[in-house]
């Protein structure tokens, strides 16, 4: 994503051929006449990109039309010389947020990270004993049996001195050390640009804000 994202928008301002968005890509097809309709969407992140590019035809329509995915999380875009506004999908796979992600939400994302398919987990709980994982919305209340469930950063999450079961609320907080040392990380590419437009560094700016109060 670094690339793919943060890098190539300032590659695609810079030459003046092409946008970098955080957009999802998909086609609709006609079976019936043999059209396809390009679909490109805008969301921020935790909105719903993945789910509507893995998308699935209704049953009283999947005898006509076909949901092909193309991407659900970056896309480059362009003008080409015929006029018409060209994108493709930069990324090799898949980039979804697990958070609220199911069999209801898209059947078609939990079918896709099933075992053995070589999905990798990253900021979901983990059970070693039993080699499960597990995200908020995943299922409708937490794992019953709490022994053995860490988070991503190796802590349990249950305490046991505890009296009430803890509802994994901390599979949605932020390392703030690691984040402060991300903004380091990128203060020093920033100052490699001198002429990067202003609200880059604004936007960098107020992000760095919101980490010096929590």
């Amino acid at each position: 994503m670094s690339h793919a994202l943060h890098q190539a928008s300032y590659d695609g301002w810079r030459s003046g051929r092409f946008l970098a968005e955080q957009f999802m890509l998909l086609g609709i097809v006609d079976t019936h006449t043999g059209r396809t309709y390009h679909v490109c969407g805008g969301f921020p992140s935790a909105s719903g990109k993945t789910n509507l590019a893995m998308t699935l035809s209704p049953d009283a329509l999947g005898d006509r039309y076909r949901v092909e995915f193309y991407g659900d999380d970056i896309a480059w875009l362009w003008v080409g010389n015929d006029g018409r506004l060209y994108g493709m999908n930069p990324e090799n796979g898949v980039f979804g947020v697990a958070k609220d992600t199911n069999e209801t939400t898209n059947p078609a994302a939990i079918d896709a990270i099933r075992p053995g398919s070589g999905t990798i987990f990253t900021n979901v709980a983990h059970n070693a004993r039993t080699g499960e994982v597990w995200w908020e919305g995943k299922t409708p209340r937490p794992p019953a049996d709490t022994e053995g469930w860490r988070d991503w950063t190796g802590r349990f999450i249950f305490d046991r001195t505890a009296e009430e079961q803890d509802d994994l609320d901390r599979l949605l907080s932020i390392d703030t050390t690691r984040w402060h040392q991300e903004m380091t990380h990128r203060d020093e590419h920033l100052a490699q640009f001198p002429g990067l437009p202003h609200a880059i560094r604004d936007i960098h700016a107020r992000i760095t804000a919101s980490l010096d109060r929590r």
